[in-house]
């Protein structure tokens, strides 16, 4: 049986084991040939936590940093990444490194500077990681306890974390900066991270709402794998929670344009006519949409202003005329669609308005974008019915993209006619 004062030894013993093998990563912040000065701060915040500390150098072209590193005193090991990916230091790029870094370390503090890169960059890291980022500390009183200010500097907080992995942005005043003489680090390659970008990859993989769950998603990335690809979602799939919002592509996500793109249940409808050229891609599939409407059918008849406008046996006709009208309308187009090499199809949709018709047809395809004209109802018409344009704008749950016709007068001056 152990005593009281031999179990007292132990546990001191089992605390000093705990603390010495603590491990720090900072994240260097620098230029791609210097270091930015707060990093130096941040190694100092790092040795008062106590335990290795481990820098990491992302870049391109950024081996002049880590030999800088290196030299810095505390600093027991340097990891570079050196990777067209880290052009610009992006969060999107650099959360996959760091995701990487730990899995294979497994350290207990992540430190970076307080600055615009550390902000954008931290809480990204500490959602993947499911823990809360301890932001903007100005002192370290041991490895769980740190301070900070708060209410704009108005009063000063001790913060005690309980979190396994402590991620920590260090206000670089706070700190005198570290030595850049006297350290002699080992140096090797960080681990090998996904960090294809979609802004900066060749081939980018799209999913839509077609996908019909997150799961589903794992057949788009086992193909990027094979060719070295991005994978992206459309709003539709985003929205639904299939995948999370950093995957988004197009007008309201990540704006791309890669030499190959391939989507996947992807498609636009359109109002047919003179802009079916210029909605596509050769991965799209492509919906014509013409909707139907009672005031449509009636205009320029003789039963426009008649009280018998409602009347279903007398206006019924009509309809059965346009149907046809409408029918021809539609086969014509889809020719055309073949006929320009454009995968898709043309069909009629009824509803109490056009855009309402548009708008929900759209969501019932999975649309992700749609492509409509200015050109409907005439300027008169317009104004009392209302824009078929501008009330697909402001209840489309997809981009929409508004295609407006050149004036003939514009034409002349600009081709000289």
């Amino acid at each position: 049986m152990f005593s009281r004062c031999c179990r007292t030894k132990l546990a001191n013993q089992t605390v000093y084991l705990f603390s010495r093998y603590q491990s720090t990563l900072v994240i260097a912040e620098h230029d791609n040939q210097k270091l930015i000065p707060i990093t130096l701060n941040t190694i100092t915040a790092a040795n008062k936590i106590g335990g290795d500390i481990t820098c990491l150098v992302a870049g391109t072209q950024c081996s002049k940093v880590a030999e800088e590193v290196s030299k810095i005193p505390g600093v027991s090991k340097v990891l570079l990444a050196d990777n067209e990916a880290f052009k610009g230091f992006l969060p999107e790029s650099l959360t996959p490194l760091l995701l990487a870094t730990q899995k294979q370390f497994n350290f207990s503090h992540i430190l970076a500077g307080a600055t615009a890169m550390g902000k954008g960059l931290l809480p990204r890291l500490a959602a993947k990681l499911d823990v809360s980022p301890i932001s903007e500390i100005i002192g370290i009183k041991d490895k769980d306890t740190f301070i900070r200010t708060i209410y704009a500097g108005n009063a000063i907080q001790t913060l005690k974390s309980k979190e396994s992995l402590k991620i920590i942005s260090v206000r670089g005043t706070a700190f005198e900066a570290a030595a850049l003489e006297g350290g002699n680090a080992a140096s090797e390659n960080a681990p090998d991270a996904d960090v294809k970008m979609m802004c900066q990859t060749k081939t980018v993989i799209s999913g839509g709402r077609g996908m019909k769950n997150g799961d589903n998603f794992k057949m788009l990335y086992d193909l990027a794998d094979k060719m070295g690809a991005a994978v992206g979602a459309s709003r539709a799939a985003v929205d639904a929670g299939f995948v999370p919002n950093d995957m988004q592509v197009g007008q309201t996500g990540k704006i791309v344009a890669p030499q190959h793109s391939s989507s996947a249940c992807i498609r636009i409808p359109g109002d047919g006519g003179r802009y079916k050229e210029n909605v596509h891609r050769s991965t799209d599939y492509v919906y014509l949409i013409h909707s139907i409407e009672l005031h449509h059918v009636l205009h320029n008849s003789k039963w426009q202003y008649s009280p018998q406008h409602n009347n279903i046996e007398t206006v019924g006709p009509l309809i059965k005329e346009e149907h046809v009208i409408i029918q021809n309308k539609l086969e014509k187009f889809s020719q055309h669609l073949k006929d320009i090499q454009i995968d898709g199809e043309a069909k009629p949709v009824e509803a109490k308005s056009a855009g309402e018709g548009v708008v929900h047809e759209a969501n019932e395809l999975g649309a992700n974008v749609i492509i409509t004209g200015t050109r409907g109802y005439g300027k008169v018409r317009r104004t009392i019915l209302g824009s078929v344009s501008d009330y697909i704008i402001h209840h489309s749950s997809v981009p929409v993209i508004v295609c407006h016709k050149k004036e003939r007068k514009t034409l002349k001056r600009i081709v000289g006619i």
